[in-house]
């Protein structure tokens, strides 16, 4: 089973049925990872639906969520990405969640940056509403 939180995305994407490129690079010259134009870590698309779906996947713990939404706000390629008709952004934080004495799930929270963020000039924070358990394990 995938562990990164990349991995899962990846392998959630494909279960519903898009088809997915990884954007995420090493470069061995500065030692970091890059992302395309510095926001997706994938991009997939669905034959049946007319999108485009860029996801930054990361962990959900400790305001990984928060810190990515923040940085994604000060990126101009992302509004440029986001004005346009048929393309959407989203955050993917995975994390184990459950009850406790209960066995901890992969959650997936999903978080979509929308035009009416930027319009307002204005970061909603994360919130619960939007898990979904994806994998047992």
């Amino acid at each position: 089973m995938a562990s990164k939180p990349l991995q899962r995305s990846i392998l959630e994407l494909k279960k519903q049925g898009y088809s997915v490129g990884i954007t995420e690079r090493f470069n061995s010259f500065v030692k970091i990872r890059q992302d395309f134009c510095g926001f997706a870590d994938a991009i997939a698309f669905h034959p049946e639906r007319n999108e485009t779906l860029a996801i930054q996947a990361c962990a959900d713990n400790g305001g990984s969520v928060s810190a990515h939404l923040k940085k994604l706000m000060d990126i101009p390629a992302v509004k440029t990405w986001i004005m346009q008709p048929s393309r959407r952004l989203e955050i993917w934080g995975f994390g184990k969640r459950g009850d406790r004495g209960k066995r901890k799930l992969w959650t997936l929270r999903k978080i979509e940056i929308t035009k009416s963020m930027f319009e307002e000039h204005r970061v909603i924070e994360p919130s619960n509403e939007n898990l979904a358990v994806v994998a047992a394990s």
